[in-house]
């Protein structure tokens, strides 16, 4: 079983929730209901025209039905601030497996602050983290962690295991219980499977690469 979700920019958001609001509207009545240029809300109306969620008729536009026969549109970003904070909520001991590109562990870095506070809570919850990225990636972490970065980490439960090889692409692929998730904040797509058996197999593979790397710290020493 797979969720499907509405991916949308956070203007695309807006303005599918001002026309359920609304009904129907047009470009000037939006942008001064959002307070956003009314050339944002045009270039953001034909893409919405164009993937079938909002109807145009003439001048006026209007959200499409079949809007209503999907999950209500969210952001990326906010289904992966979801996703973490569901994380942080699995029990003591519970681990978490992942798989993560050199592009998305630098993104990481573009909110400093979320990344930390959310590996503090992780450790104090002694969630069991069990990471594969590159020895790439990890020498562009360790040059951008501050030593109060690297304080945050070295308590974790579990760790992290780096491969030479750089893992090229814009995704991270994470798993716990029953649950996988294909995830990227860099081009921005959510997808999330639910199956037992697909996550069993796919935690079974990290698990078995895992135990072959070598351990490396995150944290400097």
């Amino acid at each position: 079983m797979s969720r499907e979700y509405l991916i949308l920019k956070p203007t695309e958001a807006s303005i599918v929730e001002s026309l359920k609001s609304l009904g129907t509207s047009n470009i000037s009545n939006i942008s001064r209901r959002l307070n956003i240029a009314r050339t944002s809300i045009y270039s953001s109306l034909k893409k919405l025209v164009e993937e079938n969620l909002v109807i145009k008729n003439g001048f006026n536009y209007s959200i499409n039905n079949r809007i209503n026969k999907v999950n209500t549109p969210h952001t990326t970003s906010l289904l992966i601030d979801q996703l973490l904070k569901e994380i942080l909520n699995l029990k003591q001991g519970e681990i978490v497996y992942s798989i993560e590109s050199d592009e998305e562990i630098q993104s990481l870095f573009n909110n400093r602050k979320k990344l930390l506070d959310w590996q503090k809570e992780a450790v104090k919850n002694k969630i069991v983290l069990k990471g594969i990225g590159s020895t790439d990636a990890l020498d562009f972490f360790q040059k951008n962690m501050t030593n109060h970065d690297s304080d945050a980490l070295r308590n974790r439960s579990g760790s992290a295991r780096f491969l030479e090889d750089k893992l090229s692409g814009h995704c991270t692929i994470i798993s716990f219980r029953d649950y996988i998730y294909f995830i990227s904040r860099t081009k921005k797509y959510y997808f999330e499977i639910k199956n037992s058996y697909a996550a069993e197999f796919l935690q079974k593979i990290i698990d078995v690469v895992y135990g072959y790397l070598k351990y490396k710290p995150i944290h400097m020493d």
